[in-house]
């Protein structure tokens, strides 16, 4: 009993030390990463004939989207998709998680090229040559072929990243947004840091980490501005390995030094 107690500050010690390590170990790892949510759902004439036909054309939506972003250069992110068809209601629900934020920027831009490319081809149709642009934005032809896309109608939302002595700004423009507004669309995005909002745009909520935006209540090309700093440092998990590792290592010893026998003289 007394060498327990000789030994209990040791062990709490140890103890102290290794929860140390493996806290730090467990900081969050998506510094440079962020994340969106997709949820959508949809009734009777809004689903078209697949409201008649059983069809999951939500789910096939949602399939769409997810070949938009590996073709925008999102590939490296994991994607997931769950959807369910009810009678005449369907709901889907998708995810991209793990974007690298230096990626954001030229998914965008690839974005982007695809409207100047639909922007062209608007403007070559009879009727269309002497339009403004903006017109090309609030036509509804070119809204029901976006809706088609919804993968892209999606990549309008993630926002255009800066940064500056570890501040970073997100400029959210929202093209086409009403496109996504006839299947009660919602859209979260997950940033690395805590989220300021600036003003109070219509349709969107800020909360910690997370921008929601709901597609029936943002204004078409409005522009959303969010900020954000870098989180605190992560420690890689190898370090964290190595550390829990060593510290057990010593609590061991320390252990085994404070509960040894002592030799008398």
């Amino acid at each position: 009993m007394k060498r327990f107690l000789k030994a209990l500050p040791v062990l709490l010690v140890g103890g102290l030390a290794l929860t140390g390590c493996t806290a730090a170990g467990s900081t969050s790892t998506d510094a440079n990463t962020m994340n969106v949510q997709v949820s959508t759902q949809a009734q009777g004439d809004a689903l078209g004939d697949g409201a008649t036909s059983g069809d999951d054309v939500l789910g096939a939506e949602a399939i769409g989207s997810f070949s938009v972003f590996k073709q925008l250069g999102l590939s490296g992110a994991t994607v997931g998709l769950s959807t369910t068809n009810t009678g005449k209601g369907q709901t889907a629900e998708y995810s991209v998680k793990g974007i690298a934020t230096d990626k954001v920027n030229a998914a965008q831009q690839a974005a982007a090229q695809q409207f100047e490319q639909a922007k062209t081809q608007w403007k070559a149709t009879s009727g269309n040559e002497k339009k403004a642009d903006a017109e090309f934005y609030s036509d509804a032809t070119m809204k029901q072929q976006v809706a088609q896309v919804p993968g892209l109608a999606v990549m309008t939302l993630l926002p255009a990243l800066t940064e500056k002595d570890g501040e970073h700004t997100g400029t959210i423009t929202p093209r086409f947004v009403s496109a996504l507004g006839s299947h009660n669309t919602e859209v979260t995005l997950t940033f690395p840091g805590e989220v300021t909002l600036e003003g109070t745009p219509a349709g969107v909520e800020a909360a910690g980490k997370e921008v929601t935006l709901t597609a029936s209540e943002v204004k078409d090309n409005e522009a959303i501005k969010v900020s954000f700093s870098d989180p605190a440092p992560v420690m890689s998990w190898w370090l964290s390995l190595i550390l829990w590792v060593l510290g057990l290592i010593v609590t061991v010893l320390l252990i085994t030094i404070a509960l040894a026998p002592r030799r008398r003289d």
